[in-house]
């Protein structure tokens, strides 16, 4: 099983098409907006906190050995310290090695249990780098949309915008018509 899983990506890196580049001159281009940039990413204790709290308890210890509920349960002891790793990891643009580590586990799909191909691979990550992942998300979504950065017609990528926001802007397009 870890051998059909360790040739997927290569499997399927042979299978992508040649990619191709496309230089756009600067006369194509007009900017009608100046984008601010995304140049901090603040995290804060009491968000690190919010972050833990939010855990599930009963999901899988990743590849470190922490539990989320070994992190909720001793939640104001070490969100302090895990608010200064994620902001030295962030300061110096590094990542922890151990972090980055997963433990792949084969879920079965459907048909023929014996069959490889027939089971999805799933990483279970580290709870700390998960927690990382989110306070960086947050802080991007936080920004694209403070910025409005993502137009309304968009509604997949914001989670207030879902599939009924999409139906009820186009009924209303539809009834304009």
């Amino acid at each position: 099983m870890n051998t059909y899983f360790a040739s997927a990506g290569e499997k399927l890196a042979l299978d992508l098409p040649p990619s191709t580049t496309r230089s756009l001159s600067s006369d194509s281009v007009t900017r009608t907006k100046i984008v601010p940039s995304l140049s901090e990413v603040n995290v804060s204790e009491a968000g690190v906190l919010r972050q833990i709290k939010h855990l599930k308890s009963n999901k899988a210890t990743g590849p470190d050995g922490i539990s989320p509920k070994l992190l909720k349960l001793a939640s104001r002891a070490v969100s302090p310290h895990l608010t200064t790793l994620f902001r030295w990891s962030i300061h110096h643009e590094t990542v922890y090695e151990g972090w980055k580590l997963a433990r792949v586990s084969p879920i079965f799909k459907k048909d023929d249990s014996t069959d490889p191909g027939n089971y999805r691979p799933v990483s279970i990550l580290s709870v700390p780098s998960k927690l990382l992942e989110s306070e960086i998300n947050t802080a991007i979504v936080n920004h694209v949309t403070n910025n409005n950065l993502i137009p309304l017609s968009y509604f997949s990528f914001i989670s207030q915008r879902n599939g009924g926001g999409l139906l009820m802007t186009a009924s209303q397009s539809l009834s304009l018509l």
